[in-house]
């Protein structure tokens, strides 16, 4: 009804098709562009795993009514965002009054291993004493992400992200 069509979506760590599915790839090219902004972030969520057209910490999931993205512009003046797909590719520009003399640098990293769990399940076509494996499953992982904001070179902050978590 609003105009979305079936694509991939991530449901109980799994890929499936649903509708609005690739939508996030919006909401997470808005999140790099109002990191390299310098914007605060209010509200961001990871996906549960991880997604092909962003580096692991600079995805923003969404789900209606359940997770969004929120972001503050924190500059002195207002801004305008401009979104354009084309071929396939997500853009985001952020246009404002910049401080030439001010760069940031995402930094992500990872930073711990979530191990797959075994999930057994009874299946009476199989003999007694044998079983079957399913899915083998691959370890998950944490990501952390740190801004850090420099002036004429010199580091002026050092903040930590949200952590991401991978399944």
């Amino acid at each position: 009804a609003n105009g979305f069509k079936m694509a991939g979506v991530y449901i109980n760590n799994k890929q499936e098709l649903g509708i609005g599915g690739g939508i996030c790839q919006v909401s997470s090219t808005l999140y790099a562009a109002t990191l390299y902004a310098n914007f605060e972030i209010v509200e961001r969520v990871s996906h549960s795993l991880p997604v092909s057209y962003m580096p692991d910490g600079m995805d923003a999931t969404i789900s209606e009514g359940y997770i969004d993205f929120r972001f503050k512009n924190t500059s002195e003046y207002p801004v305008k965002i401009i979104a354009t797909a084309t071929n396939g590719t997500m853009k985001v520009s952020i246009l404002g009054v910049k401080d030439k003399d001010i760069e940031v640098e995402i930094i992500n990293s990872r930073t711990g291993v979530l191990p797959s769990k075994t999930v057994r399940t009874a299946d009476e076509t199989i003999p007694q004493g044998y079983k079957k494996v399913v899915s083998k499953g691959t370890d998950g992982y944490t990501v952390s992400s740190v801004r850090v904001v420099r002036k004429n070179g010199k580091e002026i902050d050092r903040e930590v992200l949200t952590r991401s978590r991978y399944n």
